[in-house]
């Protein structure tokens, strides 16, 4: 994903009744909101959690003009605080997206930290390889723009609205322009969304080109046809490395890393009895862990490119797969027994 300019907000701890975990110690929200679950009557879900969060490969730019809202607050520190609304409140939340003062400590204010660096009981939850104010060099300068004139008519509704500020004007063109995408990328809305994308959103920069987990643009691949074309070929190839909580990248673009994108299949998923494993690589040996990380099954592959594992002592859950290859490298996929 690429977020920009998603949100900026006075941020008062009062405002936490709106979030459903501000009871818990959660004073602050953010982009990756995650809470704990709680049944009808009260009771809190088992864990360790079979849920599963992948917040991986991400970049959150903030234009200097929405920027200049938490500045002005900092710069008039009697005013309620305003805090750009990060990916996740931890201790490398970068300092621009706190205002009036850091945080004593941003991780212990945000359960979504918490949770997401509890590895035993939330153990299918990753949060990792995130950036944030990473300019994308947009090929399109409207964009810059449209970022200046949203900072600049936020910043006088803040100052009008939140901080009561006198003299302060109506914004001039406030909300008309803000938010009329359609209108500055001179798309007739009502073609949306059958004409698609509505506005040039490609970009130049190279980190963020090949920053995906696939090795491809972050954002929009409607943006970049060819990208977006290898993205099709191999998304179920993605979706499984994905759901195996592999953190590592594929590289569709070109090199290929550690075995990750080799021709490899494990079926059926969900499975009953009987799982079927072909690869395109000799393979060594295959182990099955559950959901707390302990090994239940270990198969010796003997360099073999098929096999047909019994499964059917396992009982009905979530498993961890594992495959070694001979020439080294590892394959993880996540298994559903019924």
């Amino acid at each position: 994903n690429l977020f920009h300019d998603v949100s900026i907000f006075s941020q008062l701890y009062a405002w936490g009744q709106f979030f459903p975990d501000y009871k818990h110690g959660n004073t602050m929200t953010c982009l990756a909101n995650t809470d704990t679950l709680v049944s009808p009557d009260g009771t809190p879900e088992t864990l360790p959690s079979t849920r599963v969060k992948f917040w991986q490969r991400n970049l959150q730019f903030n234009s200097s003009g929405v920027k200049s809202i938490a500045a002005f607050a900092k710069a008039n520190d009697t005013l309620a605080p305003v805090y750009a609304l990060p990916m996740l409140w931890d201790d490398n939340t970068p300092a621009d997206y706190v205002s009036n003062g850091p945080l004593a400590s941003p991780s212990d204010s945000s359960r979504e930290n918490r949770i997401f660096n509890d590895d035993t009981n939330w153990p299918n939850m990753k949060f990792n390889y995130n950036m944030y104010d990473v300019d994308p060099g947009y090929t399109n300068d409207k964009i810059y723009a449209l970022s200046d004139s949203a900072g600049a008519n936020a910043l006088s509704w803040f100052q009008k609205y939140i901080w009561g500020l006198p003299d302060i004007p109506e914004p001039a063109d406030w909300p008309s322009y803000m938010w009329d995408v359609d209108g500055w990328a001179g798309t007739d809305p009502s073609y949306y969304p059958e004409v698609w994308p509505r506005f040039d959103g490609t970009y130049t920069n190279p980190t963020i080109l090949t920053a995906s987990i696939e090795g491809l643009p972050l954002g929009d691949l409607n943006w970049f046809p060819t990208a977006k074309a290898s993205w099709l070929k191999h998304k179920d190839e993605v979706m499984q490395h994905i759901l195996s909580l592999n953190e590592d990248q594929i590289l569709l673009t070109g090199v290929k890393q550690a075995r990750q994108s080799v021709a490899f299949t494990i079926y059926p998923n969900p499975a009953e009895d009987v799982l079927s494993v072909k690869s395109a690589e000799k393979m060594s040996k295959l182990n099955i862990y559950n959901i707390a990380g302990s090994l239940l099954k270990s198969v010796d592959m003997s360099s073999r490119l098929t096999s047909t594992i019994n499964i059917s002592e396992l009982p009905t859950g979530l498993y961890m797969v594992k495959v070694y290859f001979s020439e080294g490298g590892v394959f993880s996929y996540r298994l559903v027994k019924k």
